[in-house]
């Protein structure tokens, strides 16, 4: 820190260079700092990635037997691996300071492990389905590329574009689950996002948008080559895609919300269609039957609760209803459980339960029938 400092006085000091010869030296040393800071971090943090969790504890609840898994932080994007026994999730330990980064949960041994160690916000990992590999979007390369030179531009009399952003995207990486040998698959201007690996695992589907669009993409991962299975200007919430189906969540332009279940080999082919007054805010589709589950506020009482949708019935069993918000389900060991993140202790901590299959399915009101 002490070289870039040195460097820093001698810019100042220097009177002989020119305003866009100054400007790309403060460029530089910008990541220069960026760079230097986050092998600070790394070092500071390293030393105590491993650590013991509290012992799960059973919650009193009125759903049912109810385990608290997460104890610290803000927790969120859970996902579960029946390969391996763990959780992968995103976790900010400060709401009002420090980034988001991805941890792992060993569900055997009861370990929290932290897998990302950058400066930019990490989210949506995902498992590989029989591969030691994880898929999880970040904006750590685009904190450093979308540096914020207006100012700096500005300063120095230079023309500064009124499209110039500043809004931080995602890119989606890959990499192995202890963190290391990490690979980025996008590089493109806005958001890539909410990364899920396919059913075989030689493809990952991704969100892509910007300000005036929303794609889901399909990204093979050998030829790296990229397919859009779907292109529309209303917000795409949340999806997922299992060996069959592509669940879709979209924000309509009348307010209402739409979740459409597709034909993952023909996307144009609807296969089910709920439209409800009703907030619909996550998706997770069953490996082989025709259901899911959602976080949703189909009761309307200004709470978000797990309900499991049956499409060809066109009914959701209600799986909580506590006061809180419920968000991000996925299923557990054999679908006989699930998984999911709640503001049950003020902050979002993950949360199991066992899924009871004789839970009555409500018939839904749907908007679109």
């Amino acid at each position: 820190m002490d070289f870039i400092s040195n460097l820093i006085f001698n810019l100042n000091s220097s009177v002989n260079l020119n305003s866009k010869l100054r400007l790309n030296y403060k460029m530089l040393l910008l990541c220069l700092c960026a760079f230097s800071f986050s092998l600070v971090q790394c070092t500071s943090t390293q030393k105590a990635v491993n650590s013991r969790m509290s012992s799960p504890q059973n919650i009193k609840s009125s759903d049912g037997a109810l385990y608290q898994l997460t104890f610290i932080g803000d927790n969120d994007s859970v996902a579960f691996s029946p390969l391996s026994q763990k959780l992968i999730y995103s976790k900010k330990i400060s709401k009002d300071a420090g980034t988001t980064q991805i941890y792992e949960l060993d569900l055997v041994s009861n370990k929290e492990k932290r897998i990302t160690f950058n400066l930019g916000d990490n989210a949506h990992p995902s498992f590989h389905p029989h591969k030691n590999w994880i898929v999880y979007s970040s904006s750590k390369d685009e904190s450093i590329e979308k540096l914020p030179v207006q100012n700096l531009m500005k300063e120095y009399g230079l023309d500064t574009s009124p499209l110039m952003e500043n809004e931080i995207g995602h890119e989606v990486y890959v990499s192995t689950l202890d963190g290391s040998d990490i690979q980025r698959l996008t590089k493109n201007k806005g958001f890539d996002g909410h990364p899920v690996f396919s059913a075989n695992g030689d493809k990952i589907y991704f969100l892509r948008h910007d300000v005036s669009f929303y794609e889901l993409i399909s990204h093979d991962l050998a030829s790296h080559r990229e397919v859009t299975l779907v292109s529309q200007k209303n917000p795409i919430v949340d999806f997922h895609a299992n060996g069959s189906y592509l669940a879709v969540i979209t924000l309509m332009d009348t307010g209402l919300s739409e979740l459409k279940i597709l034909n993952l080999k023909k996307p144009s082919d609807v296969v089910f269609q709920l439209v409800t007054e009703s907030e619909i805010k996550n998706v997770f589709l069953h490996k082989s039957e025709p259901m899911a589950l959602v976080s949703a506020d189909f009761n309307a009482d200004s709470n978000l609760d797990i309900y499991q949708i049956q499409w060809t019935k066109n009914c959701a069993a209600r799986l909580t209803s506590e006061s809180y918000h419920d968000v991000s389900p996925v299923y557990g060991n054999e679908s006989k459980s699930f998984i999911f993140s709640s503001d049950r202790t003020q902050s979002y901590q993950i949360y199991t339960m066992t899924l009871n299959p004789n839970t009555t399915c409500s018939p839904l009101k749907n908007l679109s029938k």
